[in-house]
């Protein structure tokens, strides 16, 4: 059935709809679709961004007249800092849910200017050019996913696969390589074959979140498939597995690991997503999955708990005015970190 909260999109408020998953579809028709109006789903990370970064950058990265071929190994090597520092505020924008077209401006004006780098550099530089590149295209790959634009998403992954082997990172090539088939499963919705695919993929997993993210796709593919106990099964063992990390949600480490992060980039490194921030904020998003999918297999096994589920899913997106203690305490480190001088931009 047609989920009736997003119309059957997915998406509600420009994040993933909490009633169906994302699907488009619900194994039951919602008795009281939950209003969710985008101040109460805004999160605290993305109430500060705008005070962090001001306004998105616009324009070229680097100077379209400069004669890149008379600057020597080093100096392309500041250029490719220049730019990458342009990706790493945006790459801030879209985790905290701000995809716009404006942004996908800035990564393609990224792309070129990576581009021009590339076509003179030699040495270090090229190694580092071809880095940044990568990782601004599988970048716009994510933002173009995020808005519906599939098709172009899938070219970029793509893209962003073949750079990466071409930079030699193994490591990235994978990761990219899984973005692209998420994507085309959401595409083509061949479900019994990821199913398969994902329970041989959770005895290999590298690491503890990486086992939650599995856990959580099968939990969500179940769902999808009408099989709210064996959704539950998944969601259950993902909770199991990310219980050494609830401490992470606290406002207070959200709020350290988005400085952390940002005084690094501000510093002159170019994280290109080794950052604080980016594990900080996949943990909060495996919960939000986990606390969203939980709510939803409920509904079917055990509806007592759903509304349990419900609540920790709103704690995590609420306002100011009507969050928990987490979410205030990121406010006030934030606003306390920010008076005191805040970032030198």
């Amino acid at each position: 059935m047609q989920c009736i909260t997003c119309a059957g999109t997915g998406s509600l408020a420009n994040r993933i709809c909490p009633t169906c998953l994302g699907t488009g579809q619900v194994l039951s028709e919602p008795a009281e679709p939950r209003a969710t109006s985008p101040e109460r789903s805004t999160d605290a990370v993305r109430r500060h961004i705008a005070d962090i970064f001001g306004s998105r950058k616009t324009g070229p990265a680097i100077d379209p007249d400069e004669d890149l071929g008379s600057l020597s190994d080093m100096e392309l090597r500041m250029r490719v800092l220049e730019v990458g520092k342009r990706v790493s505020a945006e790459r801030a924008f879209i985790m905290s849910g701000q995809v716009e077209p404006a942004g996908i401006a800035t990564l393609q004006d990224a792309i070129d200017a990576y581009r021009r780098i590339e076509a003179v550099a030699d040495g270090q530089s090229a190694v580092e050019v071809r880095q940044g590149l990568a990782d601004a295209t599988g970048l716009l790959a994510s933002a173009h996913e995020r808005l519906g634009e599939l098709e172009a998403a899938e070219a970029r992954y793509v893209e962003a696969g073949e750079l990466w082997a071409t930079a030699g990172d193994t490591d990235r090539v994978a990761a990219t390589e899984e973005s692209l088939r998420a994507l085309r499963l959401y595409r083509d919705r061949d479900t019994d074959a990821e199913l398969l695919r994902l329970q041989e993929e959770l005895e290999s997993a590298a690491s503890p979140l990486d086992r939650a993210e599995i856990e959580l796709r099968l939990g969500e593919l179940c769902l999808d498939a009408g099989d709210s106990f064996g959704s539950t099964h998944w969601f259950e063992a993902a909770e199991g597995t990310l219980q050494p990390f609830e401490d992470s949600l606290g406002g207070v480490s959200t709020a350290n690991a988005l400085i952390a992060t940002m005084q690094a980039i501000t510093s002159g490194e170019d994280m290109q997503g080794a950052a604080p921030i980016v594990e900080s904020t996949r943990i909060r998003t495996l919960y939000k999955r986990l606390y969203f999918g939980m709510s939803q297999a409920l509904r079917t096994t055990d509806p007592s708990r759903t509304e349990h589920y419900l609540a920790k899913a709103e704690a995590l997106d609420a306002t100011i005015e009507e969050g928990d203690q987490d979410n205030l305490d990121f406010s006030r480190t934030m606003m306390e970190f920010l008076k005191d001088g805040g970032f030198d931009l």
